[in-house]
Formats: structure tokens, C-alpha cells, sequence
């Protein structure tokens, strides 16, 4: 199944159409980027003074 957009066409409904079409891959990617915003945030927390 591929989004029925044109290529010349940007629009808030195109990139809803590609959201829904690539749902797995940006649901994956948001969940690396969380897990990867953890890890920077406390691993400094953990080096001592």
C-alpha cells in the first residue's frame, strides 16, 4: 500500500498519510530516540564529582 500523495504536494494531510503509512517505523524510531534521551540525560548522573 502506497500513500496517495503527490510529490509536488506538502500539506498537513500528506504527512497524516504518511504517518498512518509508516506507523511501525515511527512508532520504533520515537522509542529509540526516548530510550537514547534516557540514557544521556542519566548516565552523567552516575560520574562522580
Amino acid at each position: 500500500m502506497t500513500p496517495k500523495v503527490s510529490s509536488k504536494v506538502c500539506s498537513i494531510e500528506a504527512i497524516f498519510i504518511q504517518m498512518i503509512h509508516y506507523k511501525k517505523a515511527l512508532i520504533w524510531g520515537n522509542v529509540i530516540a526516548i530510550v537514547a534521551t534516557l540514557l544521556v540525560v542519566m548516565i552523567p548522573l552516575f560520574i562522580p564529582c
